[in-house]
C-alpha cells in the first residue's frame, strides 16, 4: 500500500516507512533505523542507473537492514538482489523527481514538525520518538517527511496522467468513516437523580426537576458550574471533577449515552448550558466545553487529504502504478556492474548460458573467491547448460575452508548424476549422509535431493534412518519425562512427611 499523508499525520511515522511500488520497496534511506557503525560487508560497484552509480554505503545500508530482517531465512545472493532492486527504484524515483522539478510544501512540513513537538512535549519523549523513527534530530525528521511528501506528489501526478478516478460511493463511504473519528465533543454535566439506587434518596420526578431547574437558574445567574457540580451532582464519578466528562468522538457518545442527552449536547455551542434534560437516571444540566464538527476549513483539508489517499490506493490497486514503474524501468539505462549479481538475475530468469558467463567472471573477482553461494550458483549454471566438466572443475577449485556441508556434496552429486555417473553420485550422497550423522535438518535436505534424483533405494534408506532417529529421540524424551516425574513424586512425598 502506498503510504498516505493522512496515515503519516495520524501515526507520526512508523519506525521504518517504505513505499510499496509494483511489489518492490522504495526505501527512504534517511528513515531507516540508526545502527552502530559496522564495517561494510559489500564493496561495489553494484549498478549504474542512467549513468549514476549507486554508492557502496547506500547499498550496505539497505543490504544490512535486509540481512537483519531476513538473513536467517534467505540466501546472501537473494538479499543482495533485493537490495539492488530497492536501490534501482530509489535512484529512478530521485531522478524523476528532479526531472519534474517537484517540491514539497514547506508549510505542510512545518505543521507536521509542530504536531510532533505537541505530541512529544518533553525532551525525553521526543528523543525516544526520534530514535524509533530512526533519525537523530528534528532537522533529519524534517528531511524525512519532505522525502515522503515529494513522492506523494509524484504519485498523485502519475494517477492523474493515468486517468485514475475514485468512485463517488467509495469517497462518501470513506468520508463517513473519517467523520466518525474526526468529530469530537467534551462536556460537563450535573445529574439530579430520580433513581434511589444511585443516591439512596427517594426523590420524585417532580422534586428532581425542580432541583435541577433551581441549579440551572443559579448557573445562569453566574455561579460556578464546576462548584455546583461538586456540591449537587449525583454522578459520583464526575462530581469531583466539576462534572467533566473527557473528550471522546461523537460516534462513541451516540453509542454509550441516551439519545436525549447527546442530541441536546450537540445543539449547544462551546460554553453554552442546557436546561434540565430527562434520561432514565434523572435530570441533567449539560455544559459543552469543546466541540469539533465536520465543518469549516480544517474539515475540508482533512477531506482533501483523504481523497488523495484514496486516489493513491486506487492507483496501486488498478495495476497502473505497476505499469508506470515498469515503463520507467524499461526507459532507463540500467547496467548491473557486479558479475555475481548479474549472474543471479540471469539464474532467476533461467537464462543459464548468460548466468554461466556472468558467474565465470564473478569467480575471477576477488570479492567472490571465498563465497560458497557464488561457487555453487556457478556450478548450477554449468550443470543446466550441460557443461559438467567445468561444473566439477569449479567444485574442485572451491577452497576447502568454505565447503559447507551438505550443500557442497549435494551440488556435486547433482552434477555427477546429470553427467550419467550415477554410481559416483550415490557415493557422494552416501558420504554426505555419513558426515551429517544425526543432524535431522541435514538428512532431510539430503533426502530431498535423493528423491529429486530418483535414487529410490538411497531415499528409502534415508527415510528409515530418519524414522529410527526420531524413535530414539522420542524414547529418550519419554525416559527423561519418567525420571522427572519420579523425582517430582519423591519431592512431594518428602514435603508431606515434614
Amino acid at each position: 500500500m502506498i503510504v498516505k499523508i493522512r496515515q503519516l499525520s495520524q501515526v507520526l511515522l512508523a519506525p521504518i516507512v517504505v513505499l510499496i511500488v509494483a511489489g518492490l520497496l522504495v526505501t527512504i534511506f534517511i528513515g531507516m533505523p540508526r545502527r552502530d557503525q559496522s564495517p561494510y560487508i559489500y564493496k561495489g560497484p553494484s549498478v549504474k542507473i542512467n549513468g549514476v552509480k549507486v554508492k557502496d554505503d547506500d547499498f550496505n545500508k539497505v543490504y544490512m537492514e535486509l540481512v537483519r530482517l531476513y538473513g536467517h531465512r534467505q540466501t546472501q545472493e537473494s538479499l543482495m538482489n533485493q537490495a539492488l532492486e530497492i536501490l534501482i527504484n530509489e535512484e529512478l524515483i530521485k531522478q524523476i523527481l528532479k526531472e519534474r522539478k517537484i517540491e514539497a510544501d514547506r508549510e505542510e512540513i512545518k505543521a507536521f514538525i509542530t504536531r510532533v513537538q505537541q505530541v512529544y512535549p518533553t525532551e525525553e519523549e521526543l528523543e525516544m520518538y526520534l530514535y524509533q523513527v530512526g533519525v537523530q534530530d528534528l532537522k533529519a525528521l524534517e528531511d524525512f517527511y519532505r522525502e515522503i511528501l515529494l513522492r506523494q506528489t509524484l504519485y498523485l501526478q502519475v494517477a492523474e496522467e493515468r486517468g485514475i478516478e475514485v468512485p463517488e460511493d467509495k469517497i462518501r463511504a470513506a468520508e463517513d468513516q473519517l467523520r466518525q473519528v474526526y468529530e469530537t465533543i467534551e462536556f460537563s454535566h450535573i445529574l439530579i437523580a430520580t433513581d434511589p439506587e444511585l443516591t439512596g434518596i427517594s426523590r420524585s420526578d417532580r422534586e428532581a426537576l425542580q432541583k435541577a431547574e433551581d441549579i440551572y437558574e443559579r448557573i445562569m445567574a453566574g455561579e460556578d458550574f464546576a462548584k455546583l457540580a461538586a456540591e449537587h451532582s449525583d454522578d459520583e464519578s464526575t462530581a469531583e471533577l466539576g462534572g467533566r466528562i473527557e473528550e471522546r468522538t461523537i460516534a462513541y457518545f451516540r453509542q454509550t449515552l441516551e439519545q436525549n442527552f447527546i442530541e441536546t449536547a450537540l445543539q449547544l455551542a462551546a460554553g453554552e448550558v442546557s436546561r434540565p434534560v430527562k434520561t432514565r437516571y434523572g435530570y441533567h444540566i449539560i455544559r459543552v466545553e469543546n466541540v469539533k464538527s465536520a465543518k469549516g476549513e480544517e474539515w475540508e483539508k482533512e477531506k482533501e487529504t483523504l481523497r488523495k489517499g484514496l486516489l493513491l490506493d486506487e492507483l496501486d490497486e488498478s495495476g497502473e502504478m505497476n505499469n508506470w514503474v515498469t515503463a520507467e524501468r524499461e526507459k532507463a539505462d540500467i547496467k548491473v556492474l557486479d558479475p555475481a549479481l548479474r549472474g543471479y538475475r540471469f539464474k532467476q530468469e533461467e537464462k543459464w548460458g548468460e548466468a554461466a558467463l556472468a558467474y565465470a567472471k564473478a569467480l575471477k573477482d576477488k570479492r567472490y573467491r571465498r563465497n560458497l553461494e557464488v561457487h555453487l550458483s556457478a556450478v548450477e549454471a554449468y550443470r543446466q547448460i550441460g557443461d559438467y566438466e567445468t561444473a566439477l572443475d569449479v567444485l574442485a577449485k572451491t577452497p576447502e575452508k568454505i565447503r559447507r556441508e551438505p550443500d557442497y556434496a549435494l551440488a556435486k552429486a547433482r552434477v555427477l548424476h546429470a553427467r550419467g555417473t550415477v554410481d559416483e553420485a550415490k557415493t557422494t550422497l552416501a558420504a554426505a549422509v555419513e558426515k551429517a550423522g544425526e543432524d535431522i535438518s541435514g538428512l532431510n535436505y539430503i533426502l530431498m535431493v535423493a528423491e529429486e534424483l530418483e535414487l529410490t533405494e538411497e531415499a528409502e534408506a534415508l527415510k528409515a534412518k530418519l524414522d529410527k532417529i526420531e524413535e530414539e529421540r522420542e524414547a529418550e524424551r519419554q525416559e527423561l519425562e519418567r525420571l522427572f516425574m519420579e523425582e517430582q513424586k519423591k519431592l512431594e512425598e518428602a514435603a508431606g512427611e515434614k
